[in-house]
């Protein structure tokens, strides 16, 4: 990008009040050649595309009759989902383009999804399943896990993966009478099971892993993670960060060597769908919208972006990572026991590493005023190794946050 190239930046700002009600603001700025201070070396063009995708995207989620994330996420977990049977689930190609999967592919869908989206060369696919059916499966075999595990049909993780239209379940040491259990809570074509011996790596560490900025620790534990975002409850400001490094109430968290609060809600329990804690600010330090590396949270969106969304994540040791959004819906039981099994969490592609645990995950919206402006959409949980696939990383959804804590990010 030249110096002083005039672009129009768009930025989707997502209320956490109302998962569709989208408000799209669009302005123009010059630059001085920021081109090297835009993550992954993407282009602002890049971004202003990704931004009127996901715009669509909601817009297309609404019109097929979804009203809010919370509704949806309910039916879904109890095997009901709530869109038309032609949708198939969609995704971002490299471009930041958005491609809509139709089960029926026909003039008239397609018109539809124009309208839809607003967007008259809109993308689409061929698909065999509809997102529907994806959906239903995950959640019928997430409300029999518990029986499952004690068959010992030795579930590894689990999710959803719109790009290959697909359900996949990892299943450790699999064979045929594991698979037979599976199939009999539910035998879907859309189902891929797979042997696995994948394990994820909650990443609190121990105070040795000190590297300053975004450390908090653990008083009682002496692990350390990293301070997710700013946030409100009930009134009270404090912040947010992994559920597994902050597991007990009243547990005490300090930054820098000075106690900024007390542990006063955890969502670590069995099946959890939200691996995040609320520390009650004791008025030490002050929770602001800012995130290490520039960045100043604008929004925080309750959203579900479409597959292969360029997204950022912020640890204390791994600083500023990129990658993208790869799965929905995912369930991960660990082989130690010592941890809990995860629900309704993401996959995601981004390097990790031990600390980096509540790390705020976020989508990079703009340059404003001087300074880089995102959106939030969760806090990073774990990594995964000796993954099939690509995902490497693991985090919990903002939504979700929301409804475990009764929180409210801070923003600008």
């Amino acid at each position: 990008m030249g110096k002083n190239l005039k672009i129009l930046i768009a930025l989707a700002v997502i209320s956490i009040s109302g998962l569709f009600m989208n408000s799209f603001t669009a302005y123009a700025q010059d630059f001085s050649d920021i081109s090297s201070m835009l993550p992954e070396g993407k282009t602002a063009e890049f971004y202003i595309t990704q931004a009127e995708s996901i715009q669509q995207y909601n817009q297309l989620l609404h019109k097929l009759g979804v009203e809010s994330e919370n509704s949806f996420r309910s039916q879904a977990a109890a095997g009901k989902a709530k869109y038309d049977d032609c949708f198939g689930g969609a995704y971002l190609n490299e471009n930041g383009e958005l491609v809509v999967l139709l089960t029926s592919d026909t003039a008239e869908n397609r018109k539809r999804i124009r309208e839809y989206t607003g967007n008259p060369g809109i993308i689409t696919e061929s698909c065999k399943f509809s997102y529907n059916e994806l959906t239903e499966v995950i959640g019928t075999i997430n409300s029999h896990l518990d029986e499952l595990l004690e068959r010992g049909a030795d579930l590894g993780s689990m999710y959803r993966d719109v790009m290959n239209n697909c359900v996949v379940i990892k299943v450790r040491d699999l064979n045929e009478y594991k698979e037979a259990e599976i199939r009999k809570v539910v035998d879907s074509g859309c189902m891929v099971i797979r042997n696995t011996d994948e394990e994820i790596e909650y990443q609190s560490g121990r105070t040795s892993d000190t590297k300053g900025g975004h450390e908090i620790i653990n008083t009682s534990t002496s692990g350390t993670a990293t301070l997710g975002f700013g946030a409100v409850r009930n009134g009270v400001k404090g912040y947010v960060t992994a559920s597994h490094f902050c597991r007990s109430i009243g547990q005490q968290v300090s930054y820098d060597g000075t106690v900024i609060g007390t542990v006063k809600q955890s969502g670590y329990y069995p099946n959890s769908y939200a691996d995040a804690a609320f520390i009650e600010s004791n008025g030490a330090m002050n929770p602001t919208s800012a995130f290490m590396g520039g960045y100043y949270c604008t929004a925080a969106s309750t959203t579900e972006y479409p597959q292969n969304t360029s997204i950022l994540m912020y640890g204390k040791v791994s600083g500023l990572q990129s990658g993208t959004i790869y799965y929905y819906d995912y369930t991960y039981v660990p082989l130690n026991k010592e941890y809990i099994t995860v629900t309704d969490h993401v996959a995601a592609k981004y390097k990790s590493a031990q600390g980096d645990s509540g790390a705020p995950v976020f989508i990079y919206t703009g340059w404003n005023n001087g300074r880089h402006t995102c959106t939030l959409i969760g806090t990073h949980t774990a990594s995964t190794f000796h993954a099939y696939d690509e995902a490497n990383s693991v985090f919990c959804k903002y939504g979700n946050i929301v409804r475990m804590l009764n929180v409210t990010a801070i923003t600008e």
